[in-house]
């Protein structure tokens, strides 16, 4: 992630709090994105085209809390890791990738590709989220039918160009990534059940700790408070909450199975957590 760190330290220097201050920002663009998207879906219209405010306000009021509570937001910024740029990246993405999904706009495409395709550069287990958001297109009849329009090939091109690179740098440098990673992070390892089954435990309650106590309650809370409205509030399209769901989802699946064959690295967790 030197690329993104060279400005920076070219400008003021190569010093710590130079670090400090790009995780730092990285970390605000996250808690950004992620804001943005939040409310920009609590803020959809409904059949008869109104927007509900109070959902609006009560997603306004847990963002604040869950910034607030989540040990993973403010810890990311802590440190300058390619997890931090991955998440700014990734985050950035999900934004735009689903205001195109919205509005079809070509543009919106195109950035979409732009900011996945850095977040793999950054890192690259970025490919988990970004190839479970893109499942999504498969999966539901709006999804293939946005395939009939060149905005979301063109994003994938992007992201191909992205990996394309990283898969020739490593053809010159003996493959290093792929044997690091299958060696340190994929190879299962020796041990008993009972170890295995202590490791996932602690993958799920990492997750949960990861995420902040606050989540919990902010999920409970709406469905409570609007369990005796009437129907039609603000809803998200199956294509979206789709892939969102399985943005969430997949990844950490994935890693929690891989706790059953071997020990996996709590921070691998950040992207579906958050």
């Amino acid at each position: 992630v030197g690329w993104l760190l060279w400005p920076f330290v070219s400008v003021l220097g190569d010093q710590a709090w130079v670090l400090r201050l790009v995780s730092g920002g990285l970390t605000l663009l996250t808690s950004v994105f992620l804001a943005r998207l939040a409310l920009d879906l609590a803020a959809q219209t409904d059949e008869r085209g109104q927007v509900d405010a109070a959902q609006v306000r009560a997603t306004s009021a847990g963002l604040g809390v869950l910034l607030l509570t989540s040990p993973a937001l403010w810890g990311l910024g802590l440190f300058y890791v390619h997890d931090a740029v991955m998440m700014t990246f990734l985050s950035l993405g999900l934004l735009l990738g689903t205001g195109a999904l919205q509005r079809g706009s070509m543009l919106l495409w195109l950035a979409t590709g732009a900011a996945l395709a850095l977040a793999f550069s950054a890192k690259v287990s970025a490919a988990l989220w970004i190839a479970a958001f893109g499942l999504a297109f498969l999966l539901v009849p709006s999804g293939r039918a946005q395939l009939r329009r060149a905005g979301p090939w063109l994003a994938a091109l992007i992201i191909l160009a992205a990996a394309a690179l990283f898969v020739l740098w490593n053809a010159n440098h003996g493959w290093v990534t792929f044997r690091h990673v299958g060696a340190e992070h994929l190879a299962p390892e020796t041990d008993a059940p009972g170890e295995r089954l202590g490791r996932a435990v602690l993958v799920l309650l990492a997750l949960i700790i990861l995420t902040g106590p606050a989540a919990a309650l902010l999920w409970l809370w709406p469905a409570r408070r609007d369990a005796g409205r009437p129907a039609g509030l603000a809803k998200l399209s199956k294509l979206t909450s789709l892939g969102l769901l399985l943005f969430i989802a997949l990844p950490a699946l994935f890693i929690l199975g891989l706790s059953l064959t071997r020990e996996v690295l709590l921070n691998w967790l950040l992207p579906s957590a958050l």
